[in-house]
């Protein structure tokens, strides 16, 4: 989720570069929506299209996919909730709406956050950087007051994932911070977090790690452990390639790691409701080699079909000759 949170803040920090030290909301909003919607939309037919897929078939999980012998697994039957999938087209899943999301497709609970985060986000920088727009500090209190009210204390948990996020692209974007700042007062930042986490887990028991996101305490505590994470990763990624700071090449991923995201449960459901009654009887490691060879497989096929659903130069296009075809007609 972070390195999402990471590409909305640079998306910011490029908008102010492109515009003299300006921020354009819509046309940050207008970005967002074009790289959000594509593969949100994809991945909701890909998992109308998976339910349906079980239930022709009479694939295993169209009744139960639990077999004998087996005590749990991830879902116990295939189902469809259209108010889930509804609720997702307008990112209120999980904030303001009840559900989590459509269950046969568990990631989609992030994206709430993330979309909300974004607008969030640009309602602040508004306030912040052009600061006769005062509507946007008062925009921005209004939605927090708002949550608050409806009583998600998840998402000001995940805030600080979010600001580490936030990190990661000031790091990306000023990439002279990692030779200065960070070999000092940031390795002591991170033992100060991780002294931090281990009096919370000494007072409170292993369950904060074991359970994480169950309760309030449990949600900071692994935002902390994301904190201490992404300074260390940093740290090393800065001393191995000398300064030159690649992400270990992760920057790779980028491309399809938001498709991969949204399209992997579906595909692994449907691997598993195809592949378990076989699976069912055999050694752990047939499992393990299998899951190992779905991963790559789901990878694979994220990274050919972003190149497409991830374009926000073709949505773009198409797009404005929607509206204009609409504007002449």
């Amino acid at each position: 989720m972070s390195s999402r949170f990471c590409s909305g803040v640079i998306s910011i920090l490029e908008n102010i570069e492109r515009n003299d030290g300006h921020f354009k909301p819509l046309e940050f909003l207008k970005s967002r929506l074009v790289r959000l919607y594509p593969p949100l939309l994809f991945a909701l037919l890909l998992t109308i299209s998976v339910y349906g897929l079980i239930h022709v078939t009479h694939l295993n999980g169209s009744d139960n996919l639990l077999l004998s012998g087996d005590l749990y697994v991830f879902r116990e039957k295939a189902v469809l909730e259209w108010d889930s999938i509804l609720d997702s087209v307008f990112f209120l899943q999980g904030i303001f709406a009840g559900s989590p999301g459509p269950t046969l497709n568990g990631a989609l609970w992030s994206l709430s956050f993330e979309f909300w985060f974004y607008i969030v986000a640009m309602f602040f920088t508004i306030w912040i950087v052009d600061k006769r727009q005062f509507w946007g500090g008062f925009l921005t209190v209004g939605i927090f007051v708002a949550i608050l009210y409806l009583d998600r204390p998840r998402f000001f948990a995940f805030l600080s994932t979010w600001l580490a996020g936030l990190t990661w692209a000031i790091i990306y974007r000023k990439r002279w911070v990692v030779k200065t700042f960070f070999r000092t007062y940031l390795w002591l930042l991170a033992g100060g977090i991780a002294a931090a986490v281990a009096i919370l887990v000494s007072q409170n028991g292993l369950w904060l790690l074991i359970h994480p996101y169950r309760t309030i305490l449990s949600y900071f505590t692994q935002s902390m452990i994301c904190w201490v994470t992404m300074i260390i990763a940093a740290q090393i990624a800065s001393r191995l390639e000398k300064g030159s700071f690649h992400f270990f090449h992760a920057y790779k991923l980028a491309p399809f790691s938001y498709t991969l995201y949204l399209i992997h449960f579906p595909l692994l459901t449907l691997a598993f409701s195809f592949l378990h009654h076989f699976l069912h009887t055999v050694s752990w490691v047939y499992g393990a080699i299998t899951g190992v060879l779905l991963g790559a497989i789901i990878m694979l096929i994220s990274s050919h079909l972003a190149l497409f659903i991830e374009n926000k130069a073709m949505f773009r296009k198409l797009l404005a000759g929607f509206f204009h075809r609409a504007k002449a007609s």
